[in-house]
């Protein structure tokens, strides 16, 4: 983002408190209706660019004393505003993938195994499973047998949340392959 007459805003919202916030007002006028238009180019609606840009400048705020002076404003903003952005598109992928997680917990049906022979073959699929990588058999034996979520399996396995979600889809992968051998193609 290309933001004129903003050479030393960034300076003045390190200074005193009074000035600070006259460059706040300044950098907000500059910057925020291009900061909004770049964020709806990109598809975000109104009101989640609203908020966006809203932040946006509450954290420039917040964090001005640690601004470097040299630095561009609107690359700054624009940097920013796009971090709160991807965290609001991850917020929102894991409250789906919650949803969808706590819809198929509600209605089993629909996700179990319609025989008996479905579910002798399930286990038997898991057992060789677990004789085959019993550590990824572990992280699928925590979340869906002792239900732990994500926060609680990282903390079990020694990783950090975002590695044990990626460990758990690893492992999720790895059975569904190994279930469709033992079973047949399309019984997931």
């Amino acid at each position: 983002m290309n933001v004129l007459g903003s050479d030393n805003l960034l300076q003045r919202l390190a200074g005193e408190e009074a000035g600070a916030r006259r460059a706040l007002r300044e950098a907000y006028t500059l910057c925020s209706p291009q900061l909004f238009a770049s964020l709806q180019r990109r598809r975000v609606n109104a009101a989640d660019a609203a908020e966006i840009v809203q932040d946006t400048f509450l954290k420039l705020w917040t964090n001005r004393l640690t601004l470097p002076p040299e630095a561009s404003l609107g690359a700054y903003v624009w940097c920013i505003a796009r971090n709160r952005w991807i965290d609001g598109y991850r917020a929102q992928r894991t409250r789906d993938e919650g949803a969808r997680s706590f819809k198929a917990e509600m209605d089993p049906l629909e996700t179990a195994p319609t025989t008996d022979d479905g579910i002798e073959c399930l286990e038997r699929a898991f057992e060789s499973f677990q004789d085959r990588e019993p550590e990824r058999a572990h992280a699928i034996e925590l979340v869906a047998v002792e239900g732990f979520d994500h926060t609680q399996l990282a903390a079990a396995l020694g990783r950090s949340r975002g590695a044990a979600r990626e460990y758990l889809s690893q492992a999720r992968r790895a059975f569904s392959s190994l279930y469709e051998q033992h079973c047949g193609e399309g019984a997931i």
